[in-house]
């Protein structure tokens, strides 16, 4: 009986139509939101329209090459929907269906059209959509907004051969929004069931070293070898392409790994850890300029603080107290002691001013200045003395020529006065000696007399 009761069941429930979820398309008017059944199905020109009239929806597709003779508004006292050429749906919500009424053609005359119903809005347009009379547009075609996917195929992922991985930006403002790139590595749970765990994340914008152009239009061409995965047979993944800060979800795909053969599957992997080895160098290289920058840095820092310490020195030379009497020695000296030099370049201008006026007259008496000049300029350590050229007057012919006389010669060991020189100086050595005697008595009978 059970067996029999559960037959007539089963042949009950094949009379019906089957029911499976169907994907909804929403429409937004005024603040209210209006859900519809999926009607690409009977998109069959590229023109077409959704119009509302009051809690009805219709959706109507025309053929004609000029939108405009297909379809028009009456924006007038009668908002009317003028057709011809043009077939068209009506939504019956109460069962989630479309509901086909019919197809008007071309009328006579074929200037006129079909009044088939009133409107209050139009929800979506392909086209755009003009007034019957006047021909102005009146509803611009919606733009339908493309979000990011990826250009690579599942296909294409599936069987590892790929090269680079391609993304297209779609209609997103890659200077505004940006794109989150996630990867997850699947682990099975049977049944074609996956446990996905994060693995990297990459963001993507106009700063990306993957950022392209193409047309005009954004593209990202990621390398197989930055994925940073393990491109091997039997290898799980998604990829998901993510709102940056948000929870939308532009697009993604999953994929199993399959078909490649050993070589291959080395190759990929080889790449992989070449791109990793590269990745480490730059790290290091990179920090090991950070630490050469810090280490200039410490090192201006430390002598710095070494200036520091050594103005507050008191036994260093750059105790602060010791410069600051250093600039006021100065300061007094640029104010009452003339600079450097400034007797002798007097001295020269007052020798130039009077041979310019005497000449000749004044001649003998420069002779004797420079020789003078010479003798007052001889080394201490090296007593040198300069005897300068004597030259005839008129025509500046040299009657004798300059003689150099070093005054050590004279006392060094086969000088001439070799012996002279010891008695003078044993005579000024006993001479000083006798003074400190005699100035030592003198004080002592002063110090004992009182």
């Amino acid at each position: 009986m059970k067996k029999l009761l559960i037959t007539a069941l089963i042949l009950l429930i094949s009379l019906f139509p089957s029911i499976s979820c169907a994907y909804q398309t929403e429409f937004e008017y005024n603040g209210v939101s209006y859900n519809v059944l999926d009607y690409s199905e009977y998109i069959d020109s590229d023109n077409y329209c959704i119009i509302k009239n009051g809690s009805k929806i219709y959706l109507f597709v025309c053929y004609a090459e000029d939108s405009y003779f297909s379809f028009a508004l009456g924006t007038g006292s009668s908002k009317s929907v003028g057709v011809r050429d043009c077939k068209y749906y009506y939504y019956y919500s109460a069962e989630t269906r479309w509901i086909y009424q019919g197809y008007k053609g071309i009328p006579t005359p074929s200037t006129s059209r079909y009044n088939v119903l009133e409107y209050d809005a139009v929800l979506y347009s392909s086209f755009d959509i003009k007034d019957w009379d006047t021909g102005e547009i009146v509803f611009e075609a919606t733009k339908n907004f493309k979000n990011p996917y990826f250009l690579s195929s599942k296909e294409e992922l599936s069987s590892g051969k790929f090269d680079t991985l391609k993304i297209d930006a779609g209609d997103l403002n890659h200077y505004d929004d940006k794109i989150v790139f996630n990867i997850y590595k699947g682990t099975s749970l049977g049944n074609n069931l996956y446990d996905y765990t994060p693995y990297k994340s990459v963001l993507l914008d106009s700063s990306s070293s993957y950022f392209r152009t193409a047309d005009l239009h954004v593209q990202y061409f990621i390398p197989q070898e930055k994925l940073g995965i393990d491109i091997s047979n039997d290898k799980h993944y998604m990829f998901e392409l993510k709102e940056k800060g948000g929870d939308t979800v532009y697009s993604s795909v999953s994929f199993t790994v399959g078909g490649l053969t050993s070589s291959e599957e080395i190759k990929n992997s080889q790449d992989v850890t070449n791109d990793k080895l590269d990745e480490q160098t730059n790290v290091i290289k990179d920090q090991t300029e950070v630490m050469k920058e810090q280490t200039e840095t410490n090192k201006n820092i430390f002598e710095k603080l070494g200036d520091i310490l050594s103005y507050i020195n008191p036994f260093s030379e750059n105790f602060f107290v010791y410069k600051l009497i250093e600039l006021l020695i100065n300061a007094i000296k640029s104010l009452f002691i003339p600079s450097d030099g400034f007797f002798g370049n007097y001295f020269n201008d007052l020798l130039d001013w009077f041979s310019d006026r005497l000449g000749l007259l004044f001649y003998p008496f420069e002779l004797i200045i420079k020789i003078l000049t010479e003798m007052l300029n001889i080394n201490v350590f090296e007593p040198v003395f300069n005897i300068p050229d004597l030259k005839e007057p008129f025509t500046g012919h040299v009657l004798i020529s300059n003689v150099s006389f070093n005054l050590n010669d004279l006392v060094s060991e086969d000088g001439p006065f070799k012996t002279l020189y010891s008695i003078y100086r044993t005579c000024v050595t006993a001479y000083i000696y006798m003074k400190l005697v005699n100035l030592f008595k003198r004080k002592y009978e002063e110090v004992t007399s009182k």
